[in-house]
Order: structure tokens, then C-alpha cells, then sequence
């Protein structure tokens, strides 16, 4: 430039120069007294359970009671005489009809048999009858099924290229180390410690000289989410997002009393357009646990396991969805940013 005049009673900046030079110059200031760029981020935190349990099946007897009819069916009459002579007197069985006593004691409900309830097969006759009860099948058609979700909307205004740190979660203390007190010098008090001192004075101290006193140093670490976004607002109008996501959580173990800590970290870049979401997808916990329950080597055999056995499965499922979605607030040029701009030299103006 060939000549600046600055006056500061006025607050005025006069610059002589070629008319490119002052456009160049006139675009600069305009930027500077713009500012840069704002950016508003969206942060939408989804998070979905689900839970999903069937139990399908046939479940067969898997025991089988053998009894001796005879020896149950006396046990039943002797320990049920006051019963038995009220039927036969009343004419309702004649007194040597045994199944008849028995099948009005049981029909009445004064007398109660889980070997007759849940049904038998005889085997044999006479006194050698024997009577096989098997425990009762069961059919199993359940299906439980449960999904959650829980949302959460935070919104982060950025400038142009800067960074916006975002955290969810909680602080979880930890003991890192500690620091005891294991001298055995005690405490030392004039006129009490030395020679001298009474007996009920002195008693105090070498009570407290033995105690150690333990420090634990703690330090707190972040659990949950810690997200990291940095915008930038190019020339064609889009935002490049430059984005560093870490989840921490607890492992459910310990070291030493130390817990162990479980971190999933992602780091990438990516451009988009203006109000156009960005989703960041993470399975946070997976579980999923099967049963199988049947007789022995029938349940395994292929095809026929399907109606011989009964299965018992149970899914669980927690993702973790983060949106983001970038939105233009603020913008110093049209496009995006300032364009380039052509500068000539050889000619003079004013």
C-alpha cells in the first residue's frame, strides 16, 4: 500500500492503494469484523433394550415311582379305620370290597394319595400287583418379549474448527493406592510421656500409640459417554465433522481391589450437509443364554429332539444410537467461507 493515515481522534483508517489492493484488503477487515463461522450440533443419545425369552417345548416324565398296590392300599386302610367302619356301616361298601372303601375315601377327600392323583400303570396281579407312576409331561408355550428405550437431546454451538467435548454418565471413584501410618514411636507429649506421669495418663497413650491411620488415595473416573466434535464449515456450504467418541464401564471384575474398567473408542471424520444427521451406532452389552432339558440321548438326536424336548432361550440387547446433526447458524460468506480472491499488480488508483 502507498500510504495509511491513522486517526484516532476520529477512528478512522485511510489507505491509498490500487483499487484490487483495497478490494483484497476491504474483504479481509469484512471477515475479521464477521467473525468466523458458527456451527449448532444436535446430539440426540438413543439407547434400546431388549429382552426376549421363549420357552418352547414338550418336557417328558423324567422319574418313574414302582409301588407294590397291596402294600399301599393297606397302609391307606389302616391309617383310616375310623373312615373305613363309618363306610361299611353305612352300607356304602361291603367290608371285605377294598376298592370300593378306597375309591369313596379318595372321592370324599378325607384321604389323599399322590401316587393315586397323578394316575398309574398295574403290572402283574394279586398281591405281586405292581403299580408304575410316572411324573406328568408338560407343554411349554411362553414367549416374553420387552424393549426400552431412553433418549436424551443436547444441543452444542461451535465456532468454525472449534471443539465441543460432551460427557453423559457419572464420576465413579477408585482407590488407586493408600498410604498407612505404621510407626510405632506413638505420640510424645511433654510432662505425660516422660517419667513421671500418672498411671491413668499413661494408660491413655499406650492405647493410642499402637493405631495406624490409612489414607486411600482416590481418583475418579469417568463412566459413560465422553464425545469430542469439531466442525468446520467448507467452501461448498457443508460442515466436515472430525469426531472422537469413547464409552467407559464398568467390567463387573477387580484386580487387587482395583476395578476393571471395559473402553470402546471411535475416531473418524466425515462431511455432510447442512441438517443432515450423522449416526454412531455402538452394542454396549450382549447376552444370550440357551437350556436344553429332555431324556437322555432321545433329546439329542437330530429332528427328534424337536418334540422330545423342551428349550429355554433368553436374549438380551443394549445399543447405544448418537445423531448428530449439524446445522449452519452462522455463516460469514455465502458458500461457506471466504473465497479466493485475485490480486494485480502494475496499476495505480485512489
Amino acid at each position: 500500500m502507498q500510504q495509511v493515515a491513522v486517526d484516532q481522534t476520529s477512528g478512522t483508517l485511510t489507505i491509498r492503494a490500487a483499487p484490487n489492493t483495497l478490494n483484497a484488503f476491504n474483504n479481509t477487515l469484512r471477515v475479521l469484523l464477521d467473525g468466523r463461522s458458527q456451527v449448532l450440533l444436535e446430539v440426540r443419545l438413543i439407547q434400546l433394550a431388549q429382552l426376549n425369552q421363549r420357552n418352547i417345548g414338550v418336557q417328558l416324565p423324567q422319574q418313574v415311582t414302582a409301588f407294590n398296590v397291596y402294600s399301599e392300599e393297606q397302609a391307606i386302610l389302616n391309617a383310616n379305620q375310623a373312615l373305613v367302619q363309618q363306610i361299611i356301616a353305612s352300607g356304602l361298601a361291603a367290608p371285605g370290597d377294598t376298592l370300593a372303601i378306597l375309591g369313596i375315601l379318595l372321592a370324599s377327600g378325607q384321604v389323599s394319595s399322590a401316587i393315586f392323583s397323578n394316575g398309574f400303570v398295574l403290572v402283574g396281579g394279586g398281591i405281586t400287583a405292581t403299580g408304575i407312576s410316572p411324573t406328568p409331561a408338560t407343554l411349554n408355550l411362553s414367549l416374553n418379549s420387552s424393549e426400552s428405550r431412553e433418549l436424551d437431546h443436547i444441543q452444542l454451538r461451535l465456532g468454525d474448527g472449534e471443539q465441543g467435548t460432551l460427557k453423559t454418565g457419572m464420576r465413579y471413584p477408585i482407590t488407586t493406592s493408600s498410604f498407612s501410618n505404621l510407626g510405632a514411636g506413638g505420640i510424645n507429649i511433654p510432662g505425660l510421656s516422660s517419667a513421671g506421669s500418672s498411671s491413668s495418663l499413661q494408660s491413655i497413650i499406650s492405647s493410642l500409640t499402637g493405631n495406624s491411620l490409612t489414607v486411600p488415595q482416590i481418583e475418579y473416573q469417568d463412566l459413560g459417554l465422553t464425545l469430542k466434535a469439531t466442525p468446520r464449515v467448507i467452501r461448498s456450504g457443508e460442515v466436515a465433522l472430525t469426531m472422537d467418541m469413547k464409552i467407559t464401564a464398568l467390567a463387573g471384575g477387580s484386580l487387587n481391589g482395583v476395578p476393571v474398567l471395559n473402553n470402546r473408542s471411535y475416531s473418524g471424520a466425515i462431511t455432510v450437509k447442512d441438517g443432515q444427521g450423522v449416526v454412531l451406532v455402538s452394542q454396549v452389552d450382549k447376552q444370550e443364554s440357551r437350556a436344553l432339558s429332555g431324556l437322555p440321548t432321545i433329546s439329542e438326536i437330530p429332528g427328534f429332539n424337536d418334540v422330545a424336548s423342551n428349550k429355554e432361550t433368553q436374549q438380551n440387547y443394549a445399543s447405544l444410537l448418537i445423531v448428530i446433526t449439524p446445522h449452519v447458524v452462522r455463516g460469514t460468506q455465502a458458500a461457506g467461507r471466504t473465497p479466493m480472491m485475485r490480486v494485480e499488480r502494475g496499476r495505480t488508483g485512489q
